[in-house]
């Protein structure tokens, strides 16, 4: 598992677009609203606007939902209260020991993704997963290719210095019949391009996938949060 994290050093993109659609305000306005705002006045020809819904598999996405600013906001606090009940909860950013919690950067209401994009971005994952395990096998690989990094980053030398210390304690347990088990835990990010309908991937992390756990709350969330619309109103009418 160690050199599974040490992978996570060869990240090279950290873009991150997290919708935190919660009860933060921005000009009085939930995330909700602002998102929806943003949304319909884009300039984009591929962006969701009034006049032309955006749909994915006759799915209407959240910016296009006919609901009032009211309404938004009810769903929001909806989400939050949801997630505080049922440990969708983070440590607050803003609080040093930890103590207090609040709702994970979640966005209130799922956003539609092409069924077959999504077939295939699983069909491949087991062949990134067997590349990082190939790669996480060969430490001489990885030494040689992060020794500047780390050089620069103290995390990176840590997690090498590890590697080298444990070296002969994990040949020594091989030796007697108890070679070392690894798991590896993979998060890989996606963008979808929309005129092409293509996927590009953003980044193959190895480390930073401590919110794994906390997908399965998500999806109950919004299962919560949809039964509270009208019946339908996710479904395009044209």
């Amino acid at each position: 598992m160690l050199k599974q994290h040490l992978l996570g050093s060869l990240d090279v993109c950290k873009h991150r677009s997290i919708a935190a659609l919660g009860r933060t305000r921005l000009g009085g306005k939930s995330h909700l609203r602002i998102h929806r705002q943003v949304a319909k006045q884009s300039p984009s020809p591929y962006a969701m606007s009034s006049s032309a819904p955006s749909t994915v598999d006759g799915l209407l996405q959240p910016a296009d939902l006919e609901l009032s600013d009211a309404q938004l906001d009810e769903l929001a606090s909806d989400a939050m209260v949801w997630a505080s009940q049922h440990g969708l909860v983070v440590g607050s950013p803003t609080d040093p020991t930890g103590v207090t919690l609040v709702h994970a950067p979640i966005a209130a209401l799922p956003v539609a993704f092409p069924r077959k994009q999504f077939l295939h971005a699983k069909s491949v994952q087991p062949l990134f997963n067997v590349m990082v395990d190939a790669v996480a096998k060969d430490e001489q690989y990885l030494e040689d290719t992060l020794q500047a990094a780390a050089r620069q980053d103290t995390f990176t030398q840590r997690l090498l210095d590890i590697l080298r210390s444990s070296r002969a304690r994990r040949a020594s347990l091989a030796t007697a019949g108890r070679p070392e088990v690894c798991l590896g835990i993979h998060r890989t990010d996606y963008m979808l391009d929309t005129p092409s309908e293509g996927f590009l991937q953003v980044e193959l992390n190895t480390i930073a996938s401590s919110f794994g756990c906390l997908s399965s709350q998500v999806t109950r969330m919004h299962h919560y949060i949809l039964s509270r619309l009208p019946p339908g109103m996710l479904v395009s009418k044209a």
